[in-house]
C-alpha cells in the first residue's frame, strides 16, 4: 500500500518498525477524521469494565495472541467469524482476541497512545488531536494530577485526578506478587511515551491494562505498532 498512509484491512500484517510521530503522519494522511489510540484507549477500558466487572481481561476475553515461542505478528482478521462479538475464536494463546470489534485489542503487537506524554513520571495530556507533539509538557499538554509509579510490578492502584477523570495511570504496584488486577506495568525516568497491550510473546503480563511508559518517541521494534481511530 501507500507508505504514507496506513490502512485496518483484513489479512494484512501489522505495520512495525515504525516511530509514533510517523504513525501520527500515515493516520492524518487518510483525513481530518483519522488518527491513532489515543485517550480513548481508557473509555474502552471503562467500557469492557462496565460490561465484565473483572480486570483480567484474559480471563474474560480469551489469552490473545501471545505464546511465548511466536515470532512475529499474525494476520489481521482471525476473528472476522466472530463479528462484532468479543472473546476468542478458540480460547487458546495462538489466536487473537477481539473486543467489540476491535481486534487484538491486546497481545499481537504493542500499540503507541498518542496525546500522552510522560516526563519523570508526571503525565501531561493533550485532549486535541491536531495539537498532538511527542515530548511536549506544555501549551495543550496539561499535568495529570498525580505522579505514576516508579516501580516496575503488577498493578495495585490506579491514580484518579477529577479534572481527568477517564486517566487512569498506576500509582502503585507490587513487584513480586500477581494480583487481582493481573496486568503489569514498565516504566523508566525521562522523557517517556507509551505503549499498551502487549505483543505476540507477552504470555500471561497482556492485558487491557497492560503499560509500557518505558518507551522514547523516536523509539520503533519490530513487535510494535499502532491503531488507526477514527472520531466523526
Amino acid at each position: 500500500g501507500d507508505a504514507t498512509r496506513v490502512h485496518s484491512r483484513s489479512g494484512a500484517t501489522p505495520l512495525v518498525n515504525t516511530k509514533i510521530t510517523d504513525f501520527r503522519t500515515y493516520a492524518s494522511n487518510l483525513g481530518s477524521e483519522f488518527g491513532q489510540m489515543d485517550y480513548h484507549y481508557f473509555i474502552l477500558q471503562l467500557l469492557y469494565l462496565v460490561e465484565y466487572a473483572d480486570y483480567n481481561s484474559q480471563v474474560k476475553l480469551g489469552l490473545g495472541y501471545t505464546n511465548a515461542n511466536n515470532t512475529a505478528p499474525i494476520v489481521s482478521g482471525g476473528c472476522d467469524i466472530l463479528g462484532m462479538h468479543s472473546g476468542s475464536v478458540d480460547g487458546t494463546d495462538n489466536s487473537s482476541v477481539i473486543y467489540r470489534g476491535i481486534e487484538d485489542i491486546f497481545g499481537n503487537v504493542w500499540q503507541f497512545m498518542d496525546g500522552i506524554n510522560i516526563q519523570d513520571y508526571q503525565a501531561y495530556i493533550c485532549y486535541n488531536r491536531n495539537e498532538y507533539q511527542s515530548d511536549k509538557y506544555d501549551g495543550c499538554y496539561q499535568p495529570i494530577g498525580y505522579m505514576n509509579a516508579m516501580n516496575n510490578g503488577w498493578i495495585t492502584k490506579l491514580g484518579y485526578d477529577s479534572n481527568h477523570p477517564l486517566i487512569a495511570f498506576p500509582i502503585e504496584v507490587d513487584q513480586i506478587n500477581r494480583n487481582d488486577i493481573s496486568a503489569y506495568y514498565y516504566q523508566k525516568p525521562g522523557k517517556m511515551i507509551i505503549l499498551t497491550g502487549g505483543s505476540w510473546y507477552d504470555e500471561y503480563k497482556s492485558n487491557l491494562w497492560l503499560l509500557i511508559v518505558d518507551w522514547h518517541s523516536d523509539g520503533n521494534a519490530k513487535e510494535v505498532s499502532s491503531r488507526l481511530l477514527k472520531l466523526n
